[in-house]
């Protein structure tokens, strides 16, 4: 009996340390411990601007090794990289905007300020303390943008973001500002916010998400107010936002957190991921990559969303829509369905008169079995209804919210 004992602990241990050990943050080697500001990717080629040791660094091998990415340039702290194939640019701090042409394999100063960067259509927006600046012409010259921000010319611009024709700037002070000219003209857009400091975007269909001092907000492009979702967050200060096939991370500084549902509900991913700030995120097909006040690291998506099925062994054969998990519930149920074919779906909830009270899936999915948990703390007790749409399916079923 004492052997069985050991044996069945041995296979436990060896089961539960063998899947802790796959699926954590694994640290890339060759930047040291330095503070890694700025993140992007293109194929295997990885572009990190680091803040603390003043330097940009390039991996051509998916960060097996890296360059020392700086002629031209003088040691400065980089703050964000944007790729406009075939040239790249570079805001700083303190020394402007940076472009490297695909021919010159240089540096060059296009612009004397600038603390984050944006592309959108073949315009490039840069933003400071100095307010909104706007380049037609691949950085060569530039035309101030500040109409309508509310303290031009010393509106402290942190963030940019576009969705369909509208452009947005989180600030630090003023809270957004959205144009639907290209910067010609800006309207602040403060209505649900609780804190005017502004440090990140992210979009997910025609949904904004905005990454403040106080937590991640989320707005309808046609909505008229913020709307706070930072159940689960341990940590409210969101100093970078990405998205992937429809999850959201979130960088803070106490690590990364994600969500399956638009913010409904937040989930911790710092397993092998030590207890630091992370000020940068960026994914790719295989990859998330977050970049810390000790360097860069990188772990599998696959390893973290776990929601979605893809093996084509669990493809469905029909479109489901499964009863809720626990039912009744209080406050939280998770929804599951199940799709044959990648389609628009929506998903939302109504009370027993059909109002409608959350839209917690409006978007395109894959193939497989979907979940999504529902969090109706604000909600009364009573009857709801969920209802799945695709182009050729409708269901509704009957859940209980008893508190």
């Amino acid at each position: 009996m004492v052997f069985r004992k050991i044996c069945f602990f041995t296979v436990i241990y060896f089961v539960f340390f063998s899947f802790d050990a796959k699926s954590q943050w694994s640290k890339f080697e060759g930047l040291n411990d330095n503070e890694v500001r700025a993140i992007a990717i293109q194929d295997e080629n990885i572009f990190v601007g680091v803040y603390s040791n003043e330097n940009i660094f390039m991996s051509e091998d998916g960060g097996e090794t890296w360059t020392l990415f700086n002629e031209g340039i003088t040691p400065v702290p980089v703050l964000d990289i944007l790729l406009k194939d075939p040239d790249i640019f570079i805001s700083t701090e303190g020394s402007g905007v940076y472009r490297m042409s695909d021919s010159a394999n240089t540096w060059t100063k296009v612009h004397n300020i600038g603390y984050k960067l944006l592309l959108k259509d073949d315009d490039v927006f840069t933003g400071s303390n100095h307010g909104v600046y706007r380049s037609s012409d691949n950085g060569n010259s530039w035309t101030q943008a500040d109409s309508g921000l509310s303290r031009p010319p010393n509106t402290n611009v942190q963030s940019f973001t576009y969705l369909g024709d509208s452009i947005f700037v989180g600030t630090w002070g003023d809270g957004v500002f959205f144009s639907a000219n290209n910067g010609d003209y800006w309207q602040q857009i403060n209505d649900g916010l609780n804190t005017l400091f502004v440090w990140s975007f992210a979009t997910m269909d025609s949904t904004i998400f905005v990454g403040t001092l106080g937590g991640v907000y989320r707005r309808e492009l046609t909505g008229t107010n913020w709307q706070e979702v930072n159940e689960g967050l341990s940590n409210n200060k969101i100093h970078d936002l990405t998205v992937n096939e429809g999850n959201l991370f979130a960088g803070t500084d106490q690590g990364v957190f994600y969500t399956t549902n638009k913010g409904e509900d937040w989930q911790s991913s710092n397993i092998g991921l030590p207890d630091t700030t992370v000020w940068s995120l960026e994914t790719d097909n295989d990859f998330i990559y977050a970049g810390t006040e000790i360097g860069l690291f990188k772990r599998p998506l696959s390893d973290i969303i776990t929601s979605i099925k893809v093996d084509k062994n669990d493809i469905p054969n029909e479109l489901t829509l499964n009863q809720n998990y626990p039912n009744p519930f209080n406050p939280s149920t998770t929804i599951s369905f199940d799709i044959p074919y990648s389609a628009f779906v929506t998903l939302k909830v109504f009370d027993i008169t059909g109002r409608e009270v959350r839209t917690l899936i409006s978007e395109r999915k894959i193939s497989g079995e979907h979940k999504v948990v529902w969090n109706a703390q604000e909600l009364s007790s009573g009857i709801y209804f969920y209802q799945i749409k695709t182009e050729f399916f409708n269901k509704t079923k009957k859940m209980i919210l008893l508190k």
